[in-house]
């Protein structure tokens, strides 16, 4: 099992109205990126070892509106939509003839 635990940098309690882009993209893309990449590592030994799971965490502000998350909610929320992604494109990958 592969734990894939990062610290990211998040501007919170500031409005959206008033974030830098900087501010709002960079837990995103970090926390994304990150995960993607250890996902698809540890994807493409699952395939070959026909089986495996990959656990992904989260956090609250991915899907309830919450005031001054920022970027970190948006980031939380894309790494919710990776995982259920992951998932679509790995269901049967043997029996599709596909690879990760």
């Amino acid at each position: 099992m592969v734990l894939n635990a990062i610290g990211i940098q998040a501007v919170q309690g500031v409005p959206l109205l008033e974030l830098f882009l900087t501010d709002f993209v960079s837990p995103t893309t970090a926390w994304a990126s990150s995960q993607f990449l250890t996902s698809r590592i540890a994807g493409r030994h699952m395939v070959q070892r026909g089986s495996g799971a990959i656990l992904t965490l989260s956090a609250s502000p991915a899907t309830p509106a919450i005031a001054g998350t920022g970027g970190f909610a948006v980031a939380c929320a894309s790494v919710e939509a990776l995982s259920r992604t992951l998932a679509a494109d790995t269901w049967d990958l043997t029996a599709c003839g596909s690879s990760v």
